[in-house]
């Protein structure tokens, strides 16, 4: 399961598929790659400069 996070599957949709029910919990698990989060930091700095 923790595949999915590296493959930029939501927070949320992870939780649905793993059947956990709390946020903590999943996180331990919920590993986004360097892509995705280099994607969330792109698109928060063309937010900022808008």
């Amino acid at each position: 399961m923790t595949h999915l996070g590296e493959h930029s599957v939501s927070l949320l949709l992870f939780m649905a598929k793993s059947h956990h029910k709390s946020v903590s919990s999943a996180r331990k698990y919920f590993k986004p790659s360097h892509k995705a989060l280099a994607n969330v930091t792109s698109l928060l700095a063309s937010n900022v400069s808008s």
